[in-house]
């Protein structure tokens, strides 16, 4: 099962997780695991413990497991803590749906370019000062 959302699809970790090859579960340190955290703060789970002036220290710890199983209950998804398949898909559904906080790094600086371009017809450094 391949997660398509934006935030995830470019995440190995999160796409083996979503696999069950692993899942997430305590004791796991990474960067999946900070994005895994981060999409939960996204989602409006508070996580004071592990994620400090909105950074994340991607250890799978008590305060994570607890948060995946109070998003598994909101869910009605079989909680057990552990961030597999039904977790991460029901989160990727989330997010394809909608995900205000995520930026797409390609889709951002493809605006960037279209933004220095200028509009059709008119180059970035296009002077339109009128001599008097």
């Amino acid at each position: 099962m391949a997660l398509m959302s934006p935030r995830f699809r470019q995440q190995p970790r999160l796409q083996s997780a979503a696999s069950n090859a692993p899942p997430f579960r305590r004791g796991e340190i990474s960067v999946g695991v900070r994005a895994l955290q981060e999409a939960l703060v996204d989602l409006g789970y508070a996580m004071p413990n592990s994620c400090k002036k909105n950074d994340c220290d991607g250890n799978f710890g008590p305060e994570t497991e607890r948060t995946v199983r109070q998003f598994q209950t909101d869910h009605r998804l079989s909680v057990d803590g552990v961030a597999g398949r039904q977790t991460l898909t029901t989160m990727d559904q989330i997010f394809l749906a909608h995900d205000p906080y995520y930026k797409d790094p390609l889709l951002e600086n493809a605006k960037l370019q279209a933004q220095l371009a200028g509009s059709p017809g008119r180059g970035p450094y296009t002077c339109t000062t009128a001599r008097k």
